[in-house]
């Protein structure tokens, strides 16, 4: 059993650790480009966040590994869909994602919260898998609500994108009758 103690250093660790990656990390986005065509919001235009590269490669990385694909356009449209949800979401939720995507870019937090050293771009199906699976059951609550952050943001932008249905199933919302 974990001692109170222990659980006060281990908070200010993580709290400082999250700290660090905030002041100190790239931001995870920049600009406001428009809705991915392939979405057919084209009427709507919701403004969406455009994410660095290393918060980009990050999500691809994800993506590959929730989805079980290296298809680069199919992980590209997951991780537009990504940007379009996160954009979708209230601004406080938008920024405990930023702090999560700016632990998971910062590369000494990074090595530390997930064991991949590498950037994500250059990072291992082996390691980002290592990485989710630890997350996922982890006695630790904010790792396990960060796992499932990732996971269903990347499962809600695939099965949201139209591109995505025809292998899964499912041939669109019915069409209704005047």
């Amino acid at each position: 059993m974990i001692k109170r103690r222990r659980l006060l250093q281990v908070g200010a660790l993580g709290a400082a650790a999250l700290g660090a990656a905030w002041l100190l990390g790239p931001r995870p986005w920049q600009a406001a480009p428009t809705v991915p065509a392939s979405w057919g919001l084209a009427g709507a235009a919701p403004s969406i966040v455009q994410w660095n590269p290393k918060a980009r490669a990050l999500i691809k990385a994800v993506a590959g590994v929730i989805l079980g694909t290296t298809a680069g356009d199919r992980l590209e449209a997951a991780v537009e869909g990504v940007e379009l949800a996160v954009a979708q979401l209230s601004p406080a939720a938008q920024r405990e994602v930023g702090e999560l995507l700016s632990l998971l870019t910062l590369a000494p937090t990074r090595g530390l919260a997930t064991g991949v050293w590498s950037d994500w771009a250059e990072a291992s199906v082996q390691d980002v898998t290592a990485f989710l699976e630890r997350w996922r059951h982890s006695r630790i609550g904010l790792l396990q609500s960060g796992y499932h952050a990732l996971h269903d943001l990347v499962l809600g932008a695939w099965y949201a994108d139209p591109q995505s249905w025809p292998s899964i199933g499912y041939a669109g919302p019915p069409a209704l009758g005047r």
